[in-house]
């Protein structure tokens, strides 16, 4: 499998602060001894899994790339530790919600346009005799004898 070398060093670079940042967590909030401790809040208990997993995902195990999509939820759940920043998540996602019949309207009118492409073009782009089942040099050859517009 080939990699991008500069994007896996910087995310070397990220799990080692990542690693280095539950250390420290644990060590401040001790492992598991009173109620802020570092496995019985969620939060942490999610970020020593994606770490481990990442960890994994080094090593080449198979199956494990799609486990490491949940990566993407760390900036979420930094955003939703701050009191301003939920505020704001709250109001676009309220902004959203109260756009839903503006959406909905949006997608009735682009279900009208699908249906006229679909009647006007009626499958003359895709149903054409090619020469080869795949296109040479982004470019179809069609056959000659393929009258068709």
């Amino acid at each position: 499998m080939v990699k991008n070398i500069p994007i896996v060093v910087v995310l070397s670079i990220c799990l080692i602060f990542f690693i280095i940042e539950a250390i420290v967590n644990a060590y401040l909030r001790g492992l598991v001894k009173n109620g802020n401790s570092f496995f019985r809040k969620p939060e942490t208990i999610f970020d020593f899994f994606l770490i481990v997993v990442t960890l994994i995902g080094y090593l080449n195990y198979s199956g494990i790339e799609e486990i490491r999509i949940l990566q993407m939820f760390r900036p979420i759940q930094l955003i939703l530790r701050f009191k301003n920043t939920r505020i704001i998540l709250g109001t676009t996602l309220n902004a959203v919600y109260k756009l839903k019949a503006i959406l909905l309207f949006m997608l009735v009118i682009l279900m009208i346009y699908s249906i006229i492409g679909v009647i006007f073009w009626k499958g003359d782009i895709h149903y054409r005799c090619r020469q080869t089942p795949q296109p040479e040099n982004g470019d179809w050859r069609v056959i000659e004898s393929d009258t068709r517009p």
